[in-house]
């Protein structure tokens, strides 16, 4: 999944190149990542005023975000899921959307590796042995299927495991 479309954005810019079109490629990995993207496109297209205005609104609401958090009884272990065959981690922005957020997220670990093959969880058990509060998946590229979360091995109601709040995209 990942390999064919890293293949297929790469077929495409060498396309335009060929075609004499300029290309500029973004491959942010963090929210501070983001943010310089966005500085980087206001240059580029003569908007930088509009696009400081926006980084500024955005680290505010980032600021915020964190302030509210920080008064939580609690941080919730969260466990974000990019993909299900194989498992995959969410990336390092979503990790730490969900720190700014005030929770926990389960695979920091793996979140920090840029490629999705990185993040690869290759014992499902291992989701279960991290005890996640909650599963937040937004599987790219296909529906969510909460069914087949429900059934692996530890998740399921008859597996003792306590009660996991699944949200999906």
């Amino acid at each position: 999944r990942a390999g064919r479309s890293r293949i297929c954005r790469r077929a495409i810019a060498a396309d335009l190149i060929r075609a004499g079109i300029e290309v500029h490629v973004f491959n942010q990995r963090g929210v501070g990542e983001i943010l310089e993207s966005i500085a980087m496109l206001g240059r580029m297209i003569g908007a930088h005023a509009r696009a400081q205005a926006l980084i500024g609104r955005l680290r505010r609401s980032i600021d915020n975000a964190r302030r509210a958090a920080s008064r939580l009884p609690c941080r919730p272990r969260v466990y974000f899921e990019e993909w299900d065959d194989p498992l995959i981690c969410g990336i390092r922005w979503v990790g730490e959307l969900v720190e700014i957020a005030g929770a926990e997220n389960c695979f920091a670990d793996l979140a920090a590796r840029p490629a999705a093959k990185e993040r690869i969880i290759a014992d499902p058990q291992e989701v279960v042995r991290r005890a996640p509060d909650v599963l937040i998946a937004s599987w790219c590229g296909k529906k969510f299927n909460p069914a087949r979360v429900r059934e692996r091995p530890g998740v399921g109601i008859d597996s003792g495991a306590p009660p996991r709040s699944i949200i999906r995209d």
